[in-house]
């Protein structure tokens, strides 16, 4: 039981990390701004929908995939796979 714990929880992204990320999201929101189409340039709600999205994205490219997790995405599978039927 106390081995298969950890592979059942959510990846941990570390809070040092995040900050960074976080920092340097905020950095490139602020210079680039979005260009969205929807006409709600420019708004706070805009502008932390981008920083949001920007963050989420910089730290999926940090996280870390074991192959089966790669291969489960890459052939679609479902995110629980089970042996009975």
């Amino acid at each position: 039981m106390f081995y298969l714990i950890p592979y059942q929880g959510k990846n941990k992204f570390p809070v040092a990390q995040l900050l960074v990320v976080l920092n340097n999201a905020l950095e490139h929101v602020q210079k680039y701004e979005s260009r969205t189409t929807k006409g709600d340039k420019g708004t706070l709600q805009r502008t932390a929908k981008h920083l949001l999205q920007r963050t989420m994205n910089r730290m999926d490219l940090m996280m870390e995939l074991s192959d089966c997790q790669v291969t489960a995405a890459l052939l679609e599978l479902p995110s629980m796979i089970m042996t009975d039927s």
